[in-house]
């Protein structure tokens, strides 16, 4: 709250995306990253890391690093630093974090079926948020979201979508049946926010100079203020001043 409401007008902008999350940064990174001699490898899952020889390991193999920057879900993070005892604190807090669930239910409609805005808020129903994906251009499907834990999680899928579908028939009783639907569960979306929860949030940097942590989950802010909660505005924000912190001490080493 602070953040938003003592900043500036634009902080408050609600931006909506006209194509997925993934062509809007990661493709684009990766494009650029590959255009300047870097290398991206995509389905490769990293065994474990031993900072001590500036490696890590994949498929049984060591792979060298000058400088590693670790932004995996909390939980995978705590799985890689635990057989290193200099992360024990850091591995102590990360195993007390608390996690919330988030569902998101696809409705496909015939084309022509429209949401009144691009967004829109539901209340006293099991549905959240409506977002219509035109805008994406993908016409006439509807992404319902309902966050946090709920009865909703212990549904199955055709249970839960025959409520969802039920609550948008009773908002807009002219719409047809959907012509498919999907669910997608996420059981670790992000930490709890909890009372004193930024107690247990690790710093960005560790105690090798060349390793970082970066991730929503990660605190990055000065003098004692208030992280975000688990938020997209809170993993880019740590991205970039994780970034910046690499580039300084690449620069404090070549000088």
């Amino acid at each position: 709250l602070q953040q938003t409401f003592n900043g500036k007008n634009s902080n408050t902008d609600l931006l909506i995306a006209r194509t997925t999350l993934g062509k809007i940064f990661p493709v684009a990174a990766r494009n650029y990253i590959e255009s300047h001699g870097g290398r991206v490898l995509c389905g490769h899952k990293v065994d474990e890391i031993n900072p001590d020889m500036n490696s890590i390991t994949v498929n049984n193999q060591a792979v060298p690093y000058k400088q590693l920057i670790i932004a995996t879900p909390p939980h995978i993070t705590q799985r890689l630093l635990t057989p290193h005892p200099s992360f024990d604190s850091t591995i102590n807090n990360l195993s007390n974090l608390e996690y919330a669930p988030n569902c998101t239910i696809y409705l496909q409609y015939p084309p022509h079926i429209r949401l009144p805005l691009p967004m829109l808020g539901c209340l006293n129903s099991t549905s959240e948020w409506l977002f219509d994906r035109i805008y994406c251009n993908q016409p006439g499907l509807i992404a319902i979201i309902i966050s946090a834990d709920g009865p909703h999680m212990l549904q199955s899928n055709d249970e839960l979508t025959s409520i969802i579908q039920s609550e948008l028939a009773t908002l807009f009783p002219d719409w047809p049946e959907p012509v498919s639907r999907h669910v997608i569960r996420e059981k670790r979306a992000g930490f709890s926010c909890l009372v004193n929860i930024d107690n247990l949030r690790p710093p960005g940097r560790t105690a090798f100079n060349n390793m970082k942590l970066c991730g929503d989950y990660v605190y990055i802010e000065n003098n004692c203020q208030a992280g975000l909660p688990a938020t997209l505005e809170g993993a880019v924000r740590s991205g970039v001043k994780c970034a910046q912190q690499t580039l300084e001490d690449i620069q404090a080493c070549n000088t």
